[in-house]
């Protein structure tokens, strides 16, 4: 025999930041947020030394994973023209001259250019 068991569905309130109307958008609540530690590149203005801080991150030449190619790029540079520098020791002077033709060329450059 089988009996017959009404089932309806549970009356639950609707979870804490869903509104029920169709088409709103879901409110964020403080635990949505990330944790702490994504907020570290947060720069905090009450500091009176944040921003000397945050120019001292960016200019010390750790930008992620472009850094380690560029680091793979010299390393594999080297090792290639290591022999040559040990056989024509003045090819290093020449390199250096390059090497530093281009960076005053860059900096003339960027100095030249007008903020707008």
């Amino acid at each position: 025999m089988e009996s017959s068991v009404d089932i309806l569905p549970a009356k639950r309130p609707d979870p804490i930041g869903i509104s029920s109307e169709e088409g709103c958008k879901r409110r964020k609540l403080s635990s949505d947020s990330l944790p702490n530690s994504a907020n570290v590149n947060v720069v905090d203005y009450a500091n009176p030394y944040a921003i000397s801080e945050a120019l001292n991150r960016l200019e010390s030449g750790k930008f992620g994973s472009v850094t380690k190619d560029m680091e793979a790029l010299i390393t594999r540079k080297m090792k290639i023209l290591g022999p040559y520098f040990a056989k024509y020791p003045t090819l290093i002077d020449k390199l250096l001259k390059v090497v530093v033709t281009n960076h005053d060329e860059v900096t003339h450059n960027s100095e030249n250019k007008k903020v707008t």
